[in-house]
């Protein structure tokens, strides 16, 4: 028997299971079980533990690699830091919009806590011992960034990038001082 190589690889194609199931929204996450996603995906179970412990991993795993790849696009911009920042997580978020609308539409508080403490320890990167006054300006800068990202993302991303970066230094200016 000759077997056919799948385009996707394992990983992509349960990335791909739990985002339809969530967005489907037959089952709340809480109910969507392992056995779910494998016949979503078309694996065994074997294939899921060999790559995820858990199903939460599946979207820690996927979250961290789009993280890395908001840093790889933010060394292709120019401009200040916070520029730079806002337009990697901007285009970051509008390529992975499902993905990330997915994580946020069944895990909002791990949604939250994992993308504004990837955003904070980019603030403090190379900082010793933050202030209490900077911790706090980092995290409202995190939390503020989230929010927007978040809402942007479910109005369908239509507000061009730039203008989202223009507006976002014009309402947080006291938080964009360092």
């Amino acid at each position: 028997m000759t077997y056919k190589k799948r385009e996707k690889g394992v990983k992509e194609r349960i990335y791909e299971a739990l985002i339809r199931l969530i967005s489907e929204g037959k089952k709340p996450y809480e109910q969507i079980t392992v056995q779910d996603i494998v016949d979503e995906a078309g694996v065994c179970r074997n294939s899921f533990y060999r790559n995820f412990k858990t199903k939460s991993d599946i979207f820690m795993e996927r979250f961290m690699e789009i993280s890395k790849y908001t840093g790889v696009l933010m060394q292709g911009y120019e401009g200040d830091f916070a520029k730079r920042i806002f337009r990697s997580y901007f285009e970051a978020a509008k390529e992975h919009r499902e993905f990330l609308l997915a994580f946020y539409k069944a895990v909002p508080n791990m949604y939250f806590d994992t993308f504004t403490g990837v955003i904070k320890a980019s603030n403090i990167n190379g900082r010793e011992d933050p202030s209490p006054e900077d911790y706090y300006k980092y995290s409202c800068r995190a939390w503020i960034s989230v929010g927007i990202l978040t809402e942007w993302m479910q109005k369908g991303c239509q507000t061009p990038v730039d203008d989202m970066i223009k507006w976002f230094e014009k309402w947080s200016v006291g938080l964009m001082k360092k």
